[in-house]
């Protein structure tokens, strides 16, 4: 993959200099440095900001709560994972912090969760009815509240960064709901009672 990367910047300062557009080069790599440290860094405030809001949630005893909340959407999605299982709370956090738009966030939890269903799964290399839904619910994305397209977009100076925030619930509640009707018919004609 770093190759095909490599071979791009390649064409496109080729492409300049045979173009003679050498001269552009210096400032376009300039500008896109500034653009990506001014991305990075509303991206960062606002990962800073809800994971701080979700320590102190965790504190305060409210992501128990929201686990207890989640406790019958869990198990339908992932009915091998018990509440006792060590990866239940991993997967209540990862579904939490996807419904606020920070899959960045989500991720380690995810892949936390990942590991231990593999293990509960007894190492196997076919993965099991709860990891393939996992899979498919963290690349659907259902998001509540898109953080980081927010973030995005107030980098990009928008006008009104939340004005996405229907479309963005509306698309993703949609591709959420196609993508484990899926995964359950799959599962439910390949996976059998494993």
């Amino acid at each position: 993959m770093s190759m095909i990367w490599l071979s791009f910047v390649f064409t496109g300062m080729l492409s300049l200099i045979i173009t003679s557009n050498a001269s552009v080069i210096v400032p376009l790599m300039i500008e896109s440095v500034e653009d990506t440290v001014v991305i990075s860094f509303h991206l960062l405030v606002m990962m800073v900001f809800w994971l701080g809001f979700m320590k102190i949630a965790e504190s305060a005893g409210l992501l128990a709560a929201l686990t207890y909340m989640l406790r019958r959407p869990l198990k339908w999605l992932f009915p091998e994972v018990t509440p006792e299982n060590p990866a239940y709370g991993y997967l209540a956090s990862n579904i939490t912090f996807n419904l606020l738009g920070l899959g960045n966030a989500a991720t380690p939890l995810g892949l936390k969760a990942m590991q231990l269903m593999h293990a509960f799964n007894g190492n196997n290399e076919r993965p099991s009815k709860s990891m393939l839904t996992l899979i498919v619910l963290n690349t659907s994305s259902l998001a509540l509240y898109p953080t980081s397209i927010i973030a995005l977009r107030t980098a990009a100076h928008s006008s009104m960064p939340s004005r996405i925030i229907v479309a963005v619930i509306l698309t993703s509640a949609i591709t959420t709901i196609v993508a484990v009707g899926f995964v359950k018919i799959y599962t439910k004609s390949h996976c059998g009672d494993r």
